[in-house]
């Protein structure tokens, strides 16, 4: 009975761990909006041509090049 209740403890205890220890790599939206304001450059001189794949940085339209 008392060696049940060492398994048991060890158990419990690992499974403590294990939780605790699993890292949450989610970034919420904010997050990446800071990242993509912090990387981007600071002059605004984008010319934004043709519709295409790429998103234009002024307008977050979709256009075919960047200048």
């Amino acid at each position: 009975m008392k060696n049940a209740f060492k398994v048991l403890f060890i158990v419990f205890i690992s499974a403590v761990v294990y939780f605790f220890s699993i890292k949450k790599d989610k970034m919420n939206e904010s997050g990446l909006l800071n990242i993509e304001a912090l990387a981007s450059p600071e002059n605004n001189t984008y010319k934004c041509i043709g519709i295409g794949s790429i998103d234009c940085p002024l307008d977050h339209v979709k256009v075919y090049q960047i200048e």
